[in-house]
């Protein structure tokens, strides 16, 4: 019977079948339902030119914009020594640490996964991070948490939203205490100190008003931010806390290692002016515009560094900065072959439901959009 409904509904363009697991998530057989919402579908070759056009056009200004042979000396200068502590702490970032902070959401939530699993799903949408636009990747990673896991999309996206959420949260934090820290002049060791200690009290503040807005049933009951921000109301105050500090811990680690590479290369820039230029870019490379980010992510960042020395030292180690922190995690990422070929078979298929799933979550007419109906049966995407 549901095979006579799929062909019936298919012909009439209503309806689309389930097209994950064979039919069966959580051991429960999935249910056709009525779309009258047309579904877009993964962004192909000739979609994405336009961003790798302008992703070529900035890095191509950047280049040209100072002497050649100068970038290539500033090179030198920064040596193999400040490169592979980048490329050590910002591979251990885009690796380990996405899987162990998706692992820690997960088992906070009750969903027990291993640090193994975590990679699986972290891991492939570091290495598509390379060339993915608009942030694809990590519907993604979504889509492969609610295949590989049987949970339901939505949540699948309030878990990735989540993890991520505390990443993001930390950039402003410490971009908005660099701000401070440039404002008040040159800092004494105090000052410094009640600087970290404004912007962590902040930033974990507005973690936990996020949280208690969540809980609003003008939120809870909107269709979009009620089933994707569930799995946030779910989190205890101090595990957010905790997460958010794991988070700042790691940005500002990061941090650390471009001011060597920044000092290496001849550029005395103070440690508040690194916050604000390391976490301004990452936050303007989500701007979609280009592929990955590249482009605006070093533009802004060499434009900043060269007010504390030479141009072409500048745009050096924001296009050096770039590679160790953005290129070669994507591509040590790709190393993990049992991990991201078992994506890469299913890759177009995946991004194009789990894209579906996020159209119909926006263009639902229902007050509430679950991925369970109203006996516990899971829903399909589109």
């Amino acid at each position: 019977m549901i095979a006579e409904r799929d062909h019936e509904g298919k012909r009439r363009g209503q309806i689309a079948p389930d097209q994950d697991n064979g039919g069966v998530v959580g051991g429960k057989e999935r249910h056709l339902r009525e779309v009258n919402v047309p579904c877009p579908e993964a962004p192909r070759a000739s979609r994405t030119w336009p961003w790798v056009a302008v992703t070529l056009a900035l890095l191509g200004i950047v280049l040209l914009s100072v002497p050649l042979d100068r970038v290539v000396e500033a090179l030198a200068w920064i040596g193999p020594g400040p490169t592979l502590l980048a490329v050590v702490v910002c591979v251990v970032d885009g690796t380990l640490v996405d899987a162990d902070r998706l692992r820690r959401v997960c088992r906070h939530l009750g969903l027990d996964m291993s640090l193994c699993e975590a990679a699986g799903l972290a891991i492939p949408a570091t290495a598509f991070g390379i060339v993915a636009p608009f942030q694809v990747d990590e519907v993604l990673k979504a889509r492969q948490l609610n295949m590989q896991h049987g949970r339901p999309f939505a949540e699948a996206l309030g878990i990735v939203a989540t993890e991520r959420g505390f990443s993001l949260v930390a950039h402003a934090s410490l971009l908005a205490g660099g701000l401070s820290g440039l404002w008040r002049g040159p800092p004494g060791a105090s000052e410094c100190l009640l600087v970290a200690l404004g912007t962590a009290f902040s930033g974990a503040v507005l973690l936990l008003l996020a949280r208690a807005l969540a809980s609003w049933r003008t939120v809870a009951d909107h269709r979009l931010f009620g089933a994707v921000a569930g799995p946030y109301r779910r989190l205890s105050p101090g595990f957010i806390v905790a997460m958010f500090a794991y988070a700042l811990g790691v940005d500002l680690s990061v941090v650390a290692t471009l001011q060597v590479m920044a000092n290496a290369a001849g550029l005395d820039v103070p440690f508040a002016a690194l916050l604000v230029l390391r976490h301004g870019s990452v936050l303007l490379a989500k701007v979609p515009v280009t592929v990955g980010g590249y482009g605006l992510r070093e533009g802004s960042l060499a434009l900043g560094l060269a007010a504390y020395g030479e141009a072409p030292a500048a745009v050096a180690v924001a296009l050096w900065f770039g590679v160790c922190a953005n290129l070669v995690p994507s591509l040590v990422a790709l190393l993990f072959r049992p991990f991201v070929a078992r994506s890469v078979e299913r890759l177009r298929e995946d991004l194009a439901l789990g894209l579906r799933e996020v159209w119909v979550l926006l263009a639902s007419r229902d007050k509430r959009t679950s991925d369970s109906g109203p006996d516990g049966e899971v829903k399909p995407p589109c």
